[in-house]
């Protein structure tokens, strides 16, 4: 993973040149030169002792509280071929996003961004609401939650959708079948199955 990581375009690695994405590699951590008491800025790196894993992002170590978590998984395509899934969030600790999902194939020493729709960028939260859920409520519930991909490979062949509570949902946790949609890879495309919840 850590060639993928050097091969990936500069806009995947906001701020961080090749020199120092080796250093960020090497130490596991990397403070953009500049900082000053309003804005320092933090890269972390981990893979969490996967081959197939990376996750790296920054946080301000002063000033704002923002942050922005990157995740890359590798998977193996059914003709042999690499297809690495890039997923980027970010935001504030009690109010972040998915900014973006991306397809790469990995060939020959070199990443280029799938021209297949591999992946959905949102999944709609009525998707994860029960039958004949008010209106009302499902708007509400989209107020409510923060949503995002998760590539952590605690399952070898797939990865999650969540949704992320921001304050309590009271009684309107009634209407969630889930708050977690897989997306399980093939060889060829993702199969999605909400994880349904226990009764």
């Amino acid at each position: 993973m850590t060639e993928i990581f050097r091969l990936l375009p500069e806009d995947c690695t906001p701020e961080l040149d090749a020199k120092q994405r080796d250093t960020l590699l090497q130490t596991g951590t990397y403070i953009l030169p500049g900082g000053d008491s309003l804005e320092t800025i933090e890269y972390e790196l981990d893979s969490s002792g996967f081959s197939d894993y990376l996750r790296y992002g920054f946080h301000f170590t002063t000033g704002q509280n923002a942050f922005l978590s990157i995740e890359l998984r590798k998977f193996k395509k059914a003709d042999g071929g690499i297809l690495i899934v890039y997923s980027r969030i970010g935001g504030m600790l009690r109010a972040y996003d998915q900014h973006d999902i991306f397809i790469f194939d990995y060939k020959n020493s070199k990443l280029t961004l799938s021209k297949q729709k591999l992946l959905p960028m949102n999944v709609p939260i009525k998707d994860f609401l029960k039958k004949g859920t008010p209106d009302s409520i499902e708007k509400k519930i989209k107020s409510y939650v923060m949503a995002t991909y998760s590539l952590h490979p605690e399952n070898p062949r797939s990865i999650s959708f969540i949704l992320y509570p921001g304050a309590p949902l009271g009684d309107m946790e009634k209407y969630l079948l889930s708050d977690s949609m897989t997306f399980t890879w093939n060889g060829r495309s993702f199969a999605r199955k909400l994880v349904l919840q226990k009764e």
